[in-house]
């Protein structure tokens, strides 16, 4: 529920994510998140924070691919 801050986020959809331009050791992306329910307000120079989630059953493959 709002208000969402970084003690209560909102978890997005993301609906797109490209790599805007290749080359050096810098990456740019292009991302965009589905806030339509949120009723968040977004202008032209906000910034978002994002927070990934690992799934946890890869997250659990790989454990023991590795042994840890």
């Amino acid at each position: 529920k709002p208000p969402y801050d970084v003690k209560n986020p909102y978890l997005a959809t993301v609906l797109a994510n490209r790599e805007l331009h290749n080359g050096g050791d810098r990456s740019c992306l292009h991302i965009e998140l589905d806030i339509s329910e949120s009723k968040i307000r977004y202008e032209t120079g906000d910034h978002v924070a994002i927070y990934p989630i690992n799934d946890t059953e890869i997250v659990d493959k790989l454990g023991v691919r590795f042994d840890v």
